[in-house]
């Protein structure tokens, strides 16, 4: 067995997420960090997951947690808004163990890294965009002293000066990467759920099942996934929610993918499956409104669907244009109207505070909400 690595989903409250609606958020488990621990765990490393949220760990715990048994690297996960607490938590780490080797990933250092780490001085090492591959060659490199410019897609520091490897190629064959190491978290069934809007039933868990979206809004970043959808196979997808179900217990599951009725054969053929094995369960998704018929609605109801979250974001048509929305206010109302004869919930994304927003746009967009 090789060295230990721990990986942090590091500290983050209901109420520094969500503030007064606390309550309602959803708890869901570290995606990126499962499959990052199944890849490097497979090639030998003694591999722990710390998901501090999960357990209510403040930063101190988290970090001696993470350094129990030896670990020699810590891997840190952060979006933008808890980008300061995995500094914390990378400043505990290296107060009880100079030794340790601190890398950050995750969304914040894939769209900033080099001033990620400018700000940062706790974080030893960036890596950009996917992971999967670059960790376990980065591990590789740091265990036997290799010059980190061999591996692509990391931002690291030599003598005061932050420099930036070539850019990693996205995993095209996701089927080709391990299960996640879902294992290594505290119990899906009781430590994790949607929000209180996404699920009918517990125990209830998230799933992803793609990564990426083909579509142009100007207000989504691309960096970490890229502007092409790529998808397990609805074979490897249907043992994924299996595993769910048989191992953890859950019987429901909010897919999360960006949209998961683009690729409508796979969809198909997934629905197919859950209703051929006869197994009880019940699942919500997101999808486009421009992308969705009554037959697919038909089939997905079928297969277990009560609900679907589109993203409608504005009222006002001259702000969907602006941003690339690339759909009409009509055409949202067919499909929210489609949703609902198919028997399936609609539930409706918004964003505020548009580039050109108004307090008349703003207005649309309330008296939308409410028509639909």
């Amino acid at each position: 067995m090789k060295k230990k690595v721990s990986f942090i989903n590091p500290p983050l409250t209901p109420r520094e997420r969500y503030g007064r609606l606390r309550n309602g958020g959803d708890f869901i488990p570290p995606y990126g960090l499962t499959h990052l621990a199944a890849s490097v765990r497979e090639e030998g490393w003694d591999t722990a997951i710390v998901d501090a949220p999960a357990l209510g760990m403040d930063t101190i715990t988290t970090a001696k947690t993470a350094l129990d048994g030896g670990t020699a690297v810590v891997g840190i996960t952060a979006a933008t808004m808890s980008i300061y607490n995995a500094h914390d938590v990378a400043e505990a780490v290296k107060v009880l163990d100079p030794g340790v080797k601190v890398v950050i990933g995750g969304p914040h250092a894939t769209a900033l890294p080099e001033d990620t780490l400018d700000r940062f001085p706790k974080f030893d090492v960036g890596v950009v965009g996917e992971g999967d591959v670059t960790i376990v060659e980065l591990l590789e490199s740091l265990e036997n002293g290799c010059d980190l410019d061999e591996v692509a897609g990391i931002v690291f520091r030599r003598n005061g000066d932050v420099l930036r490897t070539a850019s990693r190629d996205l995993v095209r064959d996701l089927d080709t990467l391990h299960k996640p190491a879902w294992d290594l978290l505290p119990d899906l069934a009781t430590c994790y759920r949607p929000s209180i809007m996404g699920y009918v039933r517990l125990p209830a868990n998230s799933i992803v099942l793609s990564r990426g979206c083909p579509f142009q809004c100007t207000f989504c970043s691309a960096a970490v996934f890229g502007n092409s959808i790529r998808a397990y196979s609805a074979e490897y997808s249907f043992e994924m929610m299996m595993e769910m179900v048989e191992r953890y217990g859950i019987r429901e599951l909010e897919i999360r993918d960006e949209n998961f009725v683009v690729d409508k054969a796979r969809m198909r053929d997934l629905c197919e499956r859950i209703l051929k094995s006869g197994v009880d369960l019940t699942w919500s998704c997101n999808a486009r409104v421009d992308a969705i018929d009554a037959g697919t609605l038909e089939v997905m109801r079928e297969a277990g669907c009560w609900q679907i979250a589109f993203g409608i974001e504005s009222g006002d048509q001259g702000i969907l244009d602006t941003e690339k929305k690339g759909v009409t206010l009509e055409e949202i109302r067919h499909a929210v109207r489609l949703t609902a004869e198919a028997g399936i919930q609609a539930r409706g994304f918004f964003m505020l505070g548009h580039p050109g927003e108004t307090e008349g746009t703003l207005e649309k967009t309330v008296d939308f909400a409410c028509e639909l």
